[in-house]
């Protein structure tokens, strides 16, 4: 997607980017909630068989792309509509695995519901959708193998500085959200990778602006919220411990083989949102693998031994 956006209207579709940035937050995140999740998806590569992308995530990146489009046009006209087919086809095409039946509908309602929302409201200046931080380390000093990207959903202007937009859908309370992203590695990342070009081009950070949308369900229309500033100045003890920390667990992550026997933590199996995906797995070992696959599809059952992977999958 580009990385400005002029005042006039865009002439093109915004470029789409499938999945998260390679060297991001969602990379990692894995290893810091447990070592042998990280273990299972991103050294193993195995996760759980899905003929579609699961709804939340299918909600979710069809909900960014509409925005970001809309942004992209200035908050005028509905190209947004046009940008999700053209998305839900080109996903399909890229990934090989179809977003969830329901999502676009889905996606259609909260658009319309952010479109009639902010319509009426006064709001930011939008300078860029979809940004990349290309690598580069979370400080001066990082050494480069510990250097991170991110890719922002937006760059604003409002209440006279600039703030990293960061789209948020929720089935929860807006004030839930912005507890979990106060301290959070995705908005703590963005904020400390934010480096001198970013300033040269659209000025000094002063932190993250969440743009929460609370999804519907069957008796609630969605319901978009008003912009949730998360200051710089609130997060300043956090941003300097967390390059640090963060380093440790780029370093920790380079260090997990296919045979290591790694640390579970079983304080995470269950989440507020659900089971870890591979709690079957660490619970009946083999006889969990049923419904498991290798990034090439395969079921990890079918696994034999190879050089550098002697110890089963599912162990």
């Amino acid at each position: 997607m580009s990385d400005s956006v002029k005042r006039n209207v865009t002439k093109a579709l915004v470029s789409f980017v499938f999945g998260a940035s390679e060297k991001g937050w969602h990379e990692l995140a894995p290893l810091i909630q447990c070592p042998k999740e990280y273990q299972y998806a991103r050294v193993r590569g195995i996760a759980r068989r899905s003929v579609v992308l699961k709804e939340a995530l299918s909600v979710g990146s069809l909900w960014h792309v509409a925005r970001a489009q809309w942004l992209a046009d200035g908050r005028h006209g509905e190209r947004w509509r046009e940008a999700l087919v053209e998305y839900s086809k080109q996903h399909e095409a890229v990934t090989r695995k179809p977003l969830a039946p329901a999502a676009f509908a889905t996606a259609v309602i909260l658009m319309e519901s952010y479109v009639a929302y902010w319509s009426l409201r006064p709001t930011s200046r939008v300078l860029a959708v979809e940004y990349t931080l290309n690598p580069r380390g979370l400080t001066p000093s990082h050494p480069e193998w510990a250097w991170r990207t991110a890719r922002l959903d937006s760059i604003e202007e409002w209440r006279k500085g600039i703030w990293i937009g960061e789209a948020k859908t929720t089935s929860s309370s807006v004030a839930r959200v912005r507890d979990i992203y106060m301290l959070h590695g995705q908005t703590l990342l963005g904020s400390c990778l934010w480096g001198l070009r970013e300033e040269k081009k659209f000025g000094k950070l002063a932190g993250v602006l969440l743009d929460v949308i609370v999804k519907g369900n069957g008796k609630k229309p969605p319901k978009p919220a008003e912009r949730i500033p998360l200051p710089l100045s609130e997060m300043s003890h956090a941003l300097k411990w967390f390059p640090r920390v963060f380093q440790e667990h780029v370093m920790q992550s380079s260090m997990i083989r296919w045979d290591d026997d790694v640390e579970r933590r079983v304080t995470s199996c269950m989440r507020p949102y659900g089971p870890c995906d591979y709690r079957a797995l660490c619970l009946r070992g083999q006889r969990g693998t049923p419904g498991f696959v290798f990034t090439d599809g395969k079921p990890i059952s079918e696994w034999k031994p190879e050089n550098g992977k002697h110890v089963p999958p599912w162990s």
